[in-house]
Parts: C-alpha cells; sequence; structure tokens
C-alpha cells in the first residue's frame, strides 16, 4: 500500500496537481545590510518569484517635514525567480540604468504634497524606507530598511563658550581624534546633525559651527567679524580629545567661500575643502537693517573686507526662471573693475596648507565651477607652495554638498522663493547630482586622509 501511495503523489506532483504548499518559498525582500550607514551601498532581492516574473518595486520614505517621497521601477526575475536590483536595470521606472542605489536618489516629492521645496532630514534620527512589490499575480510583498544617521558610540557635544556656537561630534575611543570644523551655507544656523556626524563616522572630530543666525549670534550674513572663526579655533583646540594638530575645514556655498576666507587669515588651519563655494567676496545680499548702506559678509578688526558690489534684477517670475541669483553675482563680477576684483578676492595663496575646490557646472545659483577656476588661476600664478586640486561635476546643480547626505532625494533642485509661491531651480539633474554625490564624497575623504590622517608622513612645510 504504502508503494502505491508513493507512487500516485508522484503522479501527481509530475502532473502540478499537488497543493501549493509544496511550491516554492514565498516572495520575501532580503537587505544587505539590514540596517545601513547612510553612505552605504545597499543590496536589495526580491527572491521565490515565478521565473520570469514581472514585479513593479516602490519605494516611500518620509521627510522631517512629514512629506511623502517615492520611487518606482519594474523588473523582471531571472530563471530562479529572483531580482537583484544591483545586477539588472529596470524595464522602466523613475531611474534607468544598472545601478544598486536608484530606487534611493531617484526619489520624487509626492504630487499631492503642498511645499514643494528639496528633501528635508537634519537629525541624528535614522530614515525608514518602505519598499513593496507589486505582482501580477498573488499579494504584494513589502520590507524596510532603516539607513542610520550616525554610528554608535559617537557623542554630540554641544559647545557655547566664548560666544562660539556649535556642535562637536566625537567618534568613540580614548585616542585623540583628528579635528575639522563643517560650515553651512546661507541657511544660518548650526549646521546640520545629520550632515557633521557623517565626518564623525569617519573618526573625524567634527565640529560644526554657526557663524550667523543663531542665538548670541549675528542675525544677518553680514559684517561677521573673523575674530569669531579665531575663537571658534582656539575652542576646538582646546578640546582634549581633539588633535588640532592638521585641523581642516570644509564648507558648502556660502559656508565654502567662508572655510577659503578663514584659512587664509589663520595658519592653524592646515586644509580646506570648499564645495560649491569660491574665493570672491560679493556684497551681503543679506544686509543688517540696522547699519546703513551696503555692507560686507565679514569684517577684520571691525573693518568691512572689500567686496563687489552687486545689482540686483528685479525679482520676478520672469527673472527668477532665468538664473536670477546666478545673474546676480556673475553680471556684477563683470560689470566691476579688475582691481576691485583682486582686492575682493580670497588671498587662497596664504593657506597653510591642501586645498580641494569642488564645484557644479550646471550651479545656477552661484557659478560655483568659475568662481573655483578664479581660486585655482590664483593659486597657478602666486606659485601656491601646497597640493591643489579642482573637481567640476557636469549636470550638477547647487544642491552638491548642500546636504551632504549621500543616497537622499535629489529630484527636487529648487527653494520656493518669497513673496512668489515658484520655485527657483539649482541646476543639475538627479542622475548626475547622484554620481557627483557619491564620488565627491568620495574624493572629500581621500583628501581628508592623506592630508589630515596621515599628514606626519607628508613634508613638513
Amino acid at each position: 500500500m504504502k508503494l502505491q501511495r508513493h507512487s500516485l503523489f508522484s503522479i501527481f506532483l509530475f502532473l502540478g496537481i499537488v497543493s501549493s504548499s509544496f511550491a516554492s518559498e514565498s516572495p520575501t525582500f532580503t537587505f544587505q545590510p539590514a540596517q545601513p550607514l547612510l553612505e552605504d551601498v545597499v543590496t536589495i532581492r526580491v527572491t521565490g518569484l515565478n521565473p520570469k516574473e514581472r514585479i513593479q518595486i516602490n519605494a516611500v520614505q518620509k521627510d522631517e517635514l512629514g512629506r511623502s517621497w517615492q520611487s518606482y521601477a519594474t523588473f523582471e526575475a531571472d530563471k530562479k525567480g529572483v531580482v537583484d536590483i544591483g545586477k539588472v536595470a529596470p524595464l522602466a521606472g523613475s531611474y534607468s540604468g544598472v545601478d544598486p542605489m536608484g530606487l534611493f536618489w531617484s526619489m520624487y516629492l509626492n504630487v499631492l504634497e503642498k511645499q514643494r521645496s528639496s528633501y528635508w532630514h537634519t537629525t541624528l534620527s535614522p530614515i525608514e524606507v518602505t519598499f513593496t512589490a507589486k505582482r501580477s499575480e498573488g499579494n504584494a510583498v513589502t520590507g524596510k530598511v532603516i539607513r542610520r544617521i550616525i554610528k554608535d558610540g559617537i557623542k554630540k557635544i554641544e559647545i557655547r563658550n566664548n560666544g562660539v556656537v556649535g556642535n562637536l561630534f566625537l567618534p568613540a575611543g580614548k585616542a585623540q581624534h583628528h579635528g575639522i570644523i563643517v560650515l553651512g551655507g546661507s541657511e544660518g544656523g548650526i549646521p546640520n546633525d545629520a550632515y557633521v556626524a557623517q565626518f564623525a563616522n569617519k573618526g573625524f572630530a567634527a565640529f560644526g559651527l554657526a557663524y550667523y543666525r543663531e542665538n548670541g549670534l549675528p542675525a544677518h550674513f553680514a559684517n561677521i567679524p573673523m575674530e569669531y572663526f579665531r575663537n571658534a579655533i582656539d575652542a576646538l583646540k582646546a578640546y582634549p580629545d581633539v588633535d588640532s594638530s592638521h585641523l581642516a575645514i570644509v564648507g558648502s556655498s556660502t559656508g565654502g567661500v567662508a572655510a577659503l576666507l578663514c584659512a587664509s587669515q589663520y595658519p592653524d588651519i592646515k586644509a580646506v575643502i570648499s564645495i560649491i563655494g569660491g574665493a570672491i567676496l560679493f556684497q551681503s545680499i543679506d544686509p543688517d537693517p540696522s547699519v546703513k548702506g551696503i555692507q560686507s559678509n565679514f569684517t577684520l578688526g571691525g573693518t568691512p573686507l572689500p567686496f563687489v558690489p552687486v545689482k540686483s534684477p528685479e525679482l520676478t517670475p520672469e527673472n527668477l526662471n532665468t538664473a536670477y541669483y546666478l545673474r546676480i553675482f556673475l553680471s556684477s563680477l563683470f560689470a566691476t573693475s579688475d582691481n576691485l576684483v583682486e582686492q575682493s578676492t580670497i588671498s587662497v595663496e596664504r593657506i597653510n596648507g591642501p586645498i580641494l575646490l569642488i564645484g557644479a557646472s550646471n550651479d545656477r545659483l552661484f557659478g560655483s565651477a568659475f568662481l573655483n577656476s578664479k581660486a585655482y588661476n590664483r593659486l597657478t600664478t602666486k606659485n601656491f607652495a601646497h597640493p591643489y586640486d579642482v573637481i567640476n561635476y557636469d549636470g550638477v546643480g547647487h544642491t552638491l554638498g548642500a546636504a551632504g547626505l549621500p543616497g537622499t532625494p535629489t529630484t527636487i533642485n529648487s527653494e520656493i522663493i518669497e513673496p512668489y509661491d515658484i520655485g527657483y531651480e539649482y541646476g543639475g539633474n538627479p542622475k548626475d547630482t547622484a554620481r557627483a554625490q557619491t564620488d565627491s564624497w568620495k574624493k572629500v575623504f581621500e583628501f581628508l586622509k592623506r592630508y589630515v590622517t596621515d599628514a606626519k608622513n607628508q613634508p613638513s612645510t
């Protein structure tokens, strides 16, 4: 009897009549690593599908403003019923080509969201991304990835000494960690914790320094005393867990300008990275209303530093759609005498260490590629004694480096400009921006490793 039952079972199995409980495993998402850091490449696989089955994978996450961001892509499973996103290109979707991180960087803001501005994440809270695979047959499959902002063991210390305002992030361990000052851009305030923490993740004592729009500091980007940066350097050097022997500074946008200016004044800084910045000082377009007359962004010894005066076109929707701010800066530069431009250019040749300039060729806000070329030419003609390099990315706008969070959505490269409810485009496109974020981030830490971490192996100057 047992032989007969086995024979019948074999026949049923051959004919495909056996209950589905004997079929292949249920479809499942797998992620590696399961809880990655922001900089990690995530391997995403869906297994247990039917051979050659087509599925649409949707990715959704919310930013700290509560807004929903999403992306999607359609794939065909291989002969084993597996979709490995890092090995195959989507048949259709929000990105194209083989790209393991495509579903992350190609996210776009849900059309129902009223606030149409860039992705917003400033804190140390992790980012949760939900993936759903819609099948042509059967139920949808879901999975989640938790993207961590900061490594375990890193300490955050608020510094409020001698008028200096910022947050210091110290990696775990008893040894001293190389110090780096991190400056934000025209948004003002203390640079986003989510950004500054990325440097601590790499082993640096990272000091996110505010220089205006913070309690106790100027309310406007005007008349910022350079002596404030001197005090910040001293505060960081005095901290026992910080190795300040090769202190570095990095800044984005206007922070990139400030980083070059600070390093040109204070030789304690021995390595500089300026991201989408420049080496020319312009008249403040955010003046202090209590001070009469046109103003400089910075002062030294109470005296305004020289600047290129600006003339602003009328703020109209038409002008906003034609690179309004880029026109302000570049047209003002071209209309200024060579002598005044020379006086308004930061003396980058005085910097006491290597310099890395990172710009974007499609920057519609500040023209960082052009302004970096001015700094590069000055370094060349002045026979600068230290290594220096300039990197410009095509297809990339002013968002490069502004957030410092590789892999976050880049589809919207604009901000709402008051009083008009329209967005000002920063330039660039999502695919090239994602590529440049990854590559520039790699270049930043290669530079820091060579000229800060391994500085003891470099010739003394």
